[in-house]
This record gives structure tokens, C-alpha cells and sequence, in this order.
């Protein structure tokens, strides 16, 4: 839930930096998910200890959201007059980060639970399937009513308590 929360709020907020929205949805979902992808392949180096991993990643994700909400639309003030092509670099670099270690948790998660609860495993790829679809609609409710910056810091609230209850 916490992942497609950020990915439609990043979808809005980068949509009306780079203009065409097209072209935007396009950069940011192939930019998020390219970056997940090596944060998943990347988190198979550290299996001794998942749970320190989960730590450093889920404060990753929190100082990378909190940043998102504080410090972009500064630089999208100051990169706005720029060409499309450099606000599309610019938009991926921007997003790759998060993406990155958003891309961790499940994998590392998932390697947990078949080590200990293999038969919860399919149960885990459902659940995730279920989460995406919802959360994607959820976003956008309460994107409507409190605000995209809200549901970026309700994602982080997702994040900690997820790590919490483990």
C-alpha cells in the first residue's frame, strides 16, 4: 500500500513538472519500477540480517519522502523553465532514489517468510496483489480529500508501522 501511495502522488506531483502527461507517467512508472527492480536484486546481497537491512531501508524511504515533500518543489520552481528533456532526466534522477529502496522491503520480506512460513507465500504475492489495488484507489480518495502530501506521509506511516510489526 505504502509503495502505490507514493507512486500515484509522484505520478501527480511530477505530471505537472514535466508537462506532458503522456510522457510523465511513462518516465515516472518505468523510473520507479526499473529502480525497485535493483533495490529487489540488491537486497539479496544482505541476507544475514533482514531486519537491520529493513531498518536502514525504511529510514531510506522516510528522509527520501520527507525530502519529496520539502525540498522538490523548490527545485521544481527552479527547474520549471527548463527543456522537457532535462526535466525528464531530471524527474528520473529525482524519483530513482525512492524507488530504489521502496523496492526492497517485499523481496526482503518475502525471503523471510519462505524461509520460516513457506506456506504463506502465495498467501504474500495475494495480499500484495490486493494491497496494490486498493491502495490505488484509497490514494486517490484521500488524495482528494487531505492532499497529496498527506497521503506521501501517510505512505511513510505505512512503511514505519509495517516495520514496526514485525
Amino acid at each position: 500500500v505504502g509503495f502505490i501511495f507514493v507512486e500515484i502522488c509522484f505520478i501527480q506531483k511530477y505530471i505537472l513538472f514535466i508537462g506532458y502527461p503522456v510522457y510523465a507517467v511513462a518516465a515516472i512508472l518505468s523510473s520507479l519500477l526499473i529502480a525497485a527492480g535493483l533495490g529487489s536484486y540488491c537486497s539479496s546481497r544482505w541476507k544475514q540480517n533482514p531486519f537491520l537491512l529493513l531498518r536502514i531501508v525504511v529510514c531510506a524511504i522516510l528522509v527520501i519522502i520527507l525530502i519529496q515533500i520539502l525540498l522538490m518543489p523548490l527545485l521544481f520552481r527552479q527547474f520549471l523553465s527548463a527543456a522537457f528533456e532535462m526535466r525528464m532526466l531530471l524527474s528520473i534522477l529525482f524519483i530513482f532514489p525512492c524507488g530504489f529502496f521502496m523496492g526492497m522491503p517485499f523481496p526482503i520480506g518475502l525471503s523471510w517468510t519462505a524461509k520460516h512460513h513457506k506456506n504463506f507465500v502465495p498467501w504474500a504475492w495475494g495480499i500484495n496483489g490486493y494491497a496494490t489495488v486498493i491502495g490505488s484507489v484509497l490514494s486517490v480518495i484521500l488524495a482528494l480529500h487531505f492532499g497529496f502530501r498527506i497521503v506521501l506521509l501517510i505512505a511513510a506511516g505505512i512503511y514505519v508501522i509495517a516495520y514496526l510489526s514485525l
